[in-house]
């Protein structure tokens, strides 16, 4: 099965696509949020993540008033704007508003409630991945957040550049090694060669669900910082 027939399947089988926010392709840096899966039932077949976020009588708990705050963060680097610290905000359309500056996706295409079964995630990202490397070919992101699925995302990679042949005819190259730049417990900074003819840095990041959201948002902007202060990468203009 290659990429085109599964992006055919979408509609199909109800897959949850990442949703590409309206405000994404202005914002620098471009910033993908990398998720475990929607938190919707299994059998809802008119999920539609990006109708969800951009739903006015949606109200974003916890963890996405967290990721407005991290998706105006980053466009703030550099501007002494960050403490502007949108998790302790009531203002849900607010929030709506700054998610608008990222993007967001989920490894696992179906939504299974308020738990997360990380061998399903996983099985998902390798059923899925042309799916996947398509959407982050459409978004080209200059920094891809990896919220508690950086691992799979990285075996992933690995296996794919063991098997060429296999790649190729989907039509995708090597993606190159996969380097860490710094780490500190569960948060990391990668570097990949290349994904899909871009080299792309990587923010690996606990899932923001139940974190210290004081805590995950200083540590999240020290990273960007430290990409975006790197002489070596540069982000488009």
């Amino acid at each position: 099965m290659n990429a085109k027939s599964l992006y055919g399947r979408v509609e199909e089988e109800n897959l949850c696509e990442a949703a590409k926010m309206n405000k994404y392709s202005d914002a620098k840096p471009k910033v993908l949020f990398v998720l475990k899966e929607p938190s919707t039932r299994s059998d809802n077949q008119n999920y539609n993540f990006k109708e969800s976020l951009e739903d006015k009588g949606w109200h974003p708990n916890k963890m996405w008033r967290l990721l407005a705050c991290c998706s105006e963060g980053f466009c703030s680097i550099g501007q002494n704007k960050n403490e502007n610290q949108v998790y302790k905000w009531k203002d849900f359309n607010k929030c709506r508003e700054l998610l608008e500056y990222s993007s967001y996706m989920n490894l696992k295409r179906f939504g299974a409630g308020t738990s997360s079964d990380m061998s399903l995630v996983g099985l998902h990202a390798g059923l899925f991945w042309p799916l996947m490397m398509d959407e982050i070919k459409e978004l080209k992101p200059d920094i891809i957040v990896f919220c508690g699925t950086f691992t799979i995302f990285k075996e992933l990679i690995e296996c794919l550049n063991k098997l060429p042949e296999y790649t190729q005819k989907l039509g995708y190259k090597s993606f190159g090694k996969i380097e860490m730049r710094d780490t500190d417990k569960e948060i990391g900074i990668w570097h990949c060669e290349n994904i899909l003819n871009k080299p792309i840095d990587i923010i690996e990041m606990p899932h923001p669900a139940r974190k210290n959201h004081e805590s995950y948002f200083d540590k999240l902007m020290e990273c960007g910082e430290k990409i975006l202060s790197d002489d070596r990468k540069s982000i488009s203009k």
